[in-house]
């Protein structure tokens, strides 16, 4: 074997070598895990008693850290961002690696608690199923309905344990339970979707008149309306709009909420397509709502309507499987009014935040964004029921009187399967959903550009089978 000049084997200089690096190694980790370790004591020590250092200290250990704020976090930053709460880690002046963790920590906690929706939803519909076959809690087939078997139409109850479940464990959480701290708006919430799933169980069951099931939702919207959700900036461009008079703060969010609850109430008339329409825009204001606030130093990360839309996908995510074509139960109008209450109170949170400057603080995201986004979601909902209500009221009929005028069966009178016209109604709403969330992002000039390409691009597509059949001559 060759040995070196030193008189030792090549193979036993190797190991030595390996043997020293990895001693370096060693040495370098434990010198940076107590430099580490040091600096968060420091740091954290100036954050909380400032005057202890003086200026000039808390200036020099706070530059230090952002200077690291590249660097990994280490573990004893878990223990120290347990300490501190939500509104005194966002504050400017504490370190940026803190936040970034909190705001990790933060997407977690949302994640969890659209999973404990999706999970009870799913088992609550479940059980919602059974119940009403076994009771033959069935509302008899009409002209307009797209399904022929007797169906029952309890599926909204699902919805709302997930709902319910979720938001008690979120109030009983670390991160978030600050939002029902001295704040009356999410019981409010709850007290309304609990008028209103009562009213929708009673016009799933006994098919209410048109006017008792208006009422019932003009209950629930003032209740939440009165309990603190309310639309106190109307958001006009260049100047929002400050409403001084409760009184008319009160009515107008009210005036919102049964508009948004019909409006989704109008598009389920096919298998999955309100839950995945929920799904999809409660998905993108979620994004936008959780965007504003990790980007905002100013303020923590938990939102109530960040919360909202969180445990609102979950929950339809649990329902969907159910009520995919072939649907094995119905959201009934139960579960389509309560997503609506829920979206429409999640928007005039968002509304609202635009008068507390979050929106002009946050990097990067104009203010017209939560002005636009709630339409962006609900354009589809918002688009049919005007439809309807011009095509109702020029036959001299009820607004509220139903027909097979909405979208979803013009898509199937085209000549589109049940879960074609579903998946077509799916794109639109993603298409227009993320367009406005987008504007948060990217500029608005590419944004505008690529939205109004790839909606003429999926209005060819979805105007295709009327083109085709009309060029299609008998005996050819």
């Amino acid at each position: 074997m060759f040995k070196s000049r030193f008189g030792k084997t090549r193979a036993g200089s190797v190991r030595a070598t390996q043997l020293n690096l990895s001693q370096t190694r060693w040495v370098w980790r434990l010198r940076h895990r107590v430099v580490t370790t040091v600096g968060i004591s420091i740091v954290t020590r100036v954050h909380r008693n400032p005057a202890t250092f003086g200026t000039a200290g808390a200036g020099m250990a706070t530059e230090k850290f952002h200077l690291s704020k590249d660097r990994i976090p280490h573990p004893e930053l878990r223990s120290i961002s347990r300490q501190c709460a939500p509104a005194a880690c966002s504050d400017p002046g504490f370190p940026v690696i803190h936040r970034a963790a909190l705001w990790g920590r933060g997407m977690i906690m949302y994640m969890l608690m659209a999973l404990t929706a999706a999970v009870v939803a799913y088992a609550g519909t479940w059980g919602a199923r059974v119940v009403g076959n076994k009771l033959r809690l069935y509302q008899p087939i009409r002209s307009r309905d797209m399904h022929s078997a007797l169906i029952s139409k309890l599926g909204g109850l699902g919805i709302f344990v997930g709902f319910f479940a979720a938001l008690v464990v979120a109030s009983n959480s670390f991160f978030v339970k600050d939002i029902f701290r001295h704040n009356d708006a999410p019981w409010g919430i709850l007290a309304g979707a609990v008028v209103i799933v009562a009213v929708g169980v009673a016009d799933d069951i006994l098919d209410i008149r048109w006017w008792i099931k208006l009422l019932g939702q003009a209950a629930a919207a003032f209740i939440v309306a009165i309990w603190g959700v309310r639309m106190s900036v109307v958001p006009f461009i260049p100047e929002p709009i400050f409403l001084e008079s409760e009184v008319v703060q009160i009515v107008l969010t009210a005036g919102l909420i049964v508009t948004t609850m019909n409006a989704v109430n109008f598009i389920d008339g096919l298998d999955g397509l309100a839950a995945g329409v929920a799904i999809i825009g409660g998905g993108a204001f979620f994004l936008t709502a959780y965007w504003v606030h990790r980007n905002n130093p100013s303020t923590d990360n938990s939102d109530l309507a960040t919360l909202l839309m969180a445990i609102l996908v979950g929950s339809c995510i649990g329902f969907l499987p159910h009520n995919w074509f072939p649907a094995k139960i119905f959201m009934g109008d139960s579960g389509a009014m309560l997503i609506g209450l829920l979206m429409a109170s999640a928007g005039v949170v968002a509304t609202g935040q635009i008068g507390s400057g979050l929106y002009d603080r946050a990097n990067g995201i104009p203010t017209i964004v939560p002005i636009l986004l709630p339409f962006a979601v609900l354009s589809l909902p918002l688009l049919d029921l005007g439809m309807a209500v011009v095509r109702r009221t020029a036959r001299g009929q009820s607004p509220w009187s139903a027909d097979r005028g909405h979208l979803h069966h013009k898509l199937v009178d085209l000549g589109y399967s049940h879960r074609s016209a579903v998946v077509m109604l799916y794109v639109w709403t993603c298409i227009l959903a993320f367009g406005g969330v987008a504007f948060a992002v990217f500029p608005w000039q590419i944004v505008l550009i690529v939205v109004i390409a790839a909606a003429l691009v999926m209005a060819a597509v979805t105007a295709w089978p009327y083109f085709t059949r009309n060029s299609t001559r008998p005996g050819e």
